[in-house]
């Protein structure tokens, strides 16, 4: 039984609200994501790359990422972003206490069985 890795969902709405285009490329980064994929992405005033676009792509990756390095990426992405802006930690201990994660100081643990194993 393969163990369930930490939720992008949650992460990236709060990513998405809280944080740039620019922001967003930097925090990702951290996260082991392909930048080449993103190179192209660039926000201009006109016929730039918008926000959704952006994400779209980092969905595209995340999707592909295995359980492990998947939730080694998003912890990464949370981490970044508390270090920025401390006010989103009550943001994300919302989103993903929904979803059966909470934070036991900057590391993600699991709060349901199906998560057994990961934390």
């Amino acid at each position: 039984m393969s163990t369930q890795s930490i939720p992008w969902g949650p992460v990236r709405s709060t990513l998405t609200e809280k944080f740039s285009f620019g922001d967003i490329k930097q925090i990702v980064g951290y996260g082991d994501l392909d930048m080449s994929r993103l190179a192209h992405l660039e926000q201009k005033p006109q016929n730039g790359a918008s926000k959704s676009q952006l994400l779209s792509e980092i969905d595209r990756q995340v999707g592909e990422m295995d359980d492990k390095r998947r939730s080694a990426s998003v912890s990464i992405c949370c981490e970044e972003m508390m270090r920025r802006k401390p006010e989103v930690i009550e943001e994300l201990e919302r989103v993903l206490s929904r979803v059966g994660w909470k934070f036991s100081g900057t590391a993600l643990i699991c709060l349901v069985p199906r998560c057994a194993g990961m934390g």
